[in-house]
């Protein structure tokens, strides 16, 4: 059980739920890496045998992924690794079910399953909800900055079939893998938090982990945490320890070359970045994606490698400027705004309504950053103004101008 927490008063609550709910708690072993403040404390545990902590001051850290290249190194040869964060709730027999999934996918034909999602949200000090839909990661655009984004869509539909689906992105609150995993695809210390996720899915995908879903709830996550200490509000430069960060993640994207600059933090070598392009339906350098992936429909499973996507959409995105709209305009609950993209020939490329909590955020600050994938390539787009009933009240036309 690999746990990097921070200032968290989770992480006993997490050590406990997680030891009450496993089948086998004698066969759990923990590596924590403790960003602790000076008041915080780990008594409860300090005498346990099968809980290994490092302890640092919070000062010391150097952020979310150093510290879980710490807790791998805690790593003594066990069969498995389950990487969490330090606030999670677990169901009854947990551990049971992780090594039934795994089991499953080498069965058949997975050499080196990776199980891996976003997990449902619980709330501390509020019953978890038993309920809860699994989640799958779907692509949500490149960032500014490089790394593509996942965003969580719950599964749909009965899940009473098959317990795992292909994935093609990655978790870094839930992965459960074999334990020679920390050795073959060791953190990167010097990668800070943004990119962690694309990252760690390139370099264990390529080092031949094929990675899935569980299609059945494991655990719960809390998320928000608006109230939380974090790194970056503790350390006032940590925006350079990001930028560095994101000069490792193009290594890693730019191709065999530079990637082999990062030595044993870059790709494997079982498979090739463009194999996990094909794979994910991606093109890292040119920023495009596949119609498949952006709609979420499920990849092959990675070690059939006859499938390829042939048509790539590329990603463009704008702040479109909402200026000259009608006095009082946005006041009724029913105004809206209909915004269309177009190509030179006038082929509509994209057409999204501004309405209620949407429209209102984009009037607040006087733009909506809108970001399409197509073949074509944006040349205008036009804003029509509509009242209560659908009364067209204005149109107007501008040059698209991409970020």
């Amino acid at each position: 059980m690999q746990i990097a927490a921070y200032r968290d008063p989770e992480l006993l609550p997490t050590l406990r739920d997680c030891i009450a709910q496993a089948d086998a708690p004698e066969r759990l072993t923990f590596g924590i890496c403790w960003q602790r403040a000076t008041d915080d404390s780990l008594q409860e545990f300090a005498d346990h045998p099968a809980v290994r902590v490092l302890s640092v001051h919070y000062s010391q850290s150097r952020g979310a992924c150093w510290a879980r290249s710490e807790t791998q190194a805690l790593y003594r040869g066990e069969a498995y690794t389950l990487q969490i964060d330090s606030h999670h709730r677990f169901i009854r027999g947990w551990d049971t079910a992780l090594r039934a999934l795994l089991q499953g996918a080498r069965e058949r034909g997975s050499d080196k399953p990776l199980i891996t999602s976003y997990a449902p949200v619980y709330e501390p000090g509020k019953p978890v909800e038993p309920a809860a839909r699994p989640l799958r990661l779907v692509f949500d655009g490149f960032s500014e900055g490089g790394p593509f984004q996942v965003m969580p869509v719950a599964m749909q539909g009965r899940l009473d079939g098959a317990a795992l689906e292909p994935a093609r992105f990655l978790s870094a609150h839930f992965l459960f893998t074999l334990g020679v995993f920390c050795r073959e695809v060791p953190y990167d210390p010097k990668f800070y938090f943004f990119g962690e996720e694309p990252a760690m899915a390139l370099r264990a995908f390529t080092h031949g982990y094929d990675l899935f879903h569980p299609r059945c709830l494991i655990l719960w996550h809390h998320y928000g945490r608006e109230r939380a200490q974090r790194h970056w509000t503790d350390n006032k430069r940590w925006w350079l320890r990001n930028e560095r960060s994101l000069l490792r993640y193009r290594k890693l994207v730019a191709g065999d070359a530079a990637a082999d600059t990062l030595g044993e933090f870059g790709l494997g070598r079982t498979r090739t970045l463009e194999a996990y392009e094909r794979y994910a339906g991606l093109s890292l350098a040119e920023r495009r994606v596949s119609p498949r992936t952006l709609r979420g429909a499920p990849p092959p499973h990675p070690w059939l490698a006859r499938w390829a996507s042939k048509k790539l959409l590329w990603e463009h995105s704008a702040d479109l400027q909402l200026t000259n709209l009608p006095a009082g305009f946005g006041h009724h609950p029913q105004d809206s705004i209909r915004l269309t993209v177009r190509c030179p020939r006038g082929r509509v490329l994209q057409q999204r309504d501004l309405t209620g909590a949407s429209l209102r955020a984009a009037l607040a600050v006087g733009s909506h950053r809108l970001r399409l994938h197509a073949q074509g390539t944006p040349a205008s787009w036009s804003l029509r103004t509509a009242r209560a009933g659908g009364e067209v009240v204005t149109e107007q036309t501008h040059p698209w101008r991409g970020l």
